[in-house]
């Protein structure tokens, strides 16, 4: 019902205004007219005044349209309103005319008025409409420019979304090429030596391709299913160099069931590759959920390694955190008990509100 006042909001400014004129009118009447009567007088007013005003409608859209407005077409306006003005009165007149008619017909007893209208009775009697006319031209363009600017603000927020989802695509996860290079080199060096093993690295290395190919439509997918891909991409690091990165699999059932947008944590993992150095022993990425919030944290050792893979890597991440979840996510590492510690914040998603990009 909203929706159809909004599509239609001329014509039910219209009726509602002209038929709050025409009963206006028929207040000032007299109590002791005819009811026909009475409902010309209404029907008068009301249909001189919605023909009046859709015609000076018309002239607007033809003769002044809507955008710069300037000297030239405030005189225009103000024309066309006396035109306008000049039409509501023959319309009046004619439509009054055909109502006396209509009334002699029907033998309604009608009360004629033995005064002849004076000139400042005319004069009003013109004034009248060409005020309600000017109002009507205030208010015509009133609407029209918040309507326009609500289309605009409209258009402007659909080219922000795909604008957002085109930056989204762009920056969701991907297996990284030299990663992948790496791995290929490696698992081709460990075909000489374990031929059973590097079959095993293989399958790995095609699901987690699968994964990153498969999960590019969607939004969100569940952590178990992430922290094994996170699971298989340690693995294979171990091939080319030392990540003593544990993934406890113990976690609460309720925090394994909720929804991470695809790659975003394999992503922190390989950016914990680039940045920290676990040492010989090796270290556990802690998952807690708290206040509706997702915590992941990687605690390195006392030295810190700097690659520029992991700058990109993090200004990816990042660019990415914000255009999901703005000012509530987080990517930030630093120093605990004098071992460098990296950790990422994101809302938690409850599994049935994943949805697929179309």
């Amino acid at each position: 019902m909203v929706r159809f006042f909004v599509k239609h909001i001329f014509w039910v400014i219209q009726f509602f205004a002209w038929g709050l004129i025409g009963l206006i009118v028929l207040s000032q009447g007299d109590n002791h007219d005819h009811p026909l009567d009475k409902l010309f007088m209404v029907l008068t007013v009301f249909l001189s005044g919605l023909l009046a005003t859709s015609l000076h409608r018309w002239f607007l859209r033809k003769w002044i349209g809507f955008g710069s407005f300037d000297l030239k077409k405030v005189f225009i306006t103000i024309g066309l309103v006396l035109l306008s003005s000049l039409i509501y009165t023959g319309l009046f007149m004619g439509f009054a005319a055909l109502s006396g008619y209509l009334l002699t017909a029907f033998e309604v007893p009608k009360a004629i008025s033995k005064e002849k209208p004076n000139e400042f009775a005319k004069a009003i009697f013109f004034v009248i409409p060409f005020i309600i006319l000017l109002g009507w031209t205030v208010l015509y363009f009133g609407i029209k420019t918040f309507v326009n600017y609500n289309n605009a603000r409209i258009h402007r927020l659909k080219l922000r979304e795909e604008v957002k989802k085109a930056q989204l695509n762009t920056l969701k996860g991907h297996v990284n090429a030299k990663f992948m290079a790496r791995t290929l080199n490696c698992i081709k060096e460990l075909m000489l030596v374990d031929v059973k093993k590097s079959r095993l690295m293989l399958t790995e290395l095609s699901e987690l391709l699968r994964y990153s190919l498969t999960k590019n439509t969607v939004d969100t997918v569940e952590l178990n299913e992430e922290l094994e891909m996170v699971r298989i991409f340690i693995d294979l690091t171990n091939l080319d160099k030392p990540f003593n990165l544990f993934v406890d699999p113990n976690k609460d059932e309720s925090i394994l069931h909720l929804g991470i947008p695809p790659m975003l944590l394999l992503n922190f993992v390989e950016l914990c590759s680039k940045e920290l150095w676990l040492g010989d022993k090796p270290s556990e990425m802690h998952i807690t959920l708290e206040n509706g919030m997702l915590f992941f944290e990687v605690e390195g050792g006392n030295q810190n390694i700097s690659e520029k893979e992991g700058n990109l890597i993090r200004k990816s991440i990042e660019q990415r955190l914000w255009l999901l979840y703005g000012h509530n996510a987080l990517l930030k590492n630093g120093l605990r008990n004098g071992r460098h510690v990296w950790a990422m914040m994101i809302p938690s998603i409850i599994q049935n509100e994943i949805t697929t990009v179309v």
